[in-house]
């Protein structure tokens, strides 16, 4: 469980760092409920 995890958060830090990269303001609803559901 302990693999699961940490393969999540590199790939939600993955993910966000893609979105920071394609998005100029990371003013999406979906970074605020996904930060707030995790």
């Amino acid at each position: 469980e302990k693999r699961m995890q940490e393969i999540e958060l590199m790939t939600l830090h993955v993910l966000r760092h893609i979105r920071e990269n394609y998005l100029p303001k990371p003013e999406i609803p979906e970074a605020s409920a996904a930060g707030s559901g995790s």
